[in-house]
């Protein structure tokens, strides 16, 4: 595997880029996550269509961050591009958009994951969909599985977020899921989340 960081221009300059540094092995062994930062979703839907069409077999994922670390700092206003470029793996992309969670787990069971199901990278609109929710039971139906990713964020505006992938241009949590019989994934860090204490519910709250 590997994984090269692009921050992004225009069209002319992400097609040359693309030609001089990924090569194209096999139609469906690139991961393109492009993460953006107080960039109009216009802009972001945009330059998805220039991967597209530059790479039209690559699996895209778009989030938009609050700051993007890149480079060891944290920018904002810009478009970082980070591609994965996989020799012995495939990458399927999905997003999903009015769908309860329940709808969402049976379809990524049924048509994307399997047996060399290694890696999901995952990304959420935490206005559109309860996220931890899916996750808990994501990891009950499938523990072994890694996932990695977050929910997006708008530059702590607290207004709106997006992602998309390849289909879906205004997702409520899209996947990025990688396969292979080879590749071997090591988590750095294992939070496994436990709640404390009773669950309740906010009646009143002020400020």
């Amino acid at each position: 595997m590997q994984q090269i960081n692009y921050e992004y221009c225009d069209a002319v300059s992400l097609e040359k880029f693309i030609e001089k540094n990924i090569a194209l092995k096999t139609p469906k062994n690139i991961l393109v996550q492009l993460f953006s930062s107080s960039v109009t979703y216009d802009k972001i839907l945009s330059i998805k269509n220039e991967l597209q069409a530059f790479l039209p077999h690559s699996a895209i994922i778009t989030t938009s961050s609050a700051g993007i670390v890149h480079s060891g700092q944290i920018s904002d206003e810009k478009v970082i591009l980070s591609f994965s470029i996989f020799e012995f793996s495939e990458v399927k992309s999905v997003g999903y958009s009015a769908q309860d969670i329940d709808y969402i787990l049976q379809d990524l069971e049924k048509n994307y994951f399997n047996d060399d199901t290694k890696l999901v990278v995952s990304f959420a609109n935490t206005f559109k969909l309860d996220a931890s929710h899916l996750l808990q039971k994501l990891a009950q139906s499938k523990p072994n599985l890694i996932i990695v990713g977050g929910n997006a964020g708008d530059d702590f505006k607290f207004q709106s977020n997006y992602v998309s992938s390849n289909e879906q241009d205004d997702a409520d949590i899209v996947f990025a899921v990688i396969d292979s019989k080879v590749l071997q994934v090591d988590a750095g860090y294992l939070f496994n989340l436990e709640t404390i204490g009773k669950e309740m519910v906010v009646t009143k709250a002020h400020g």
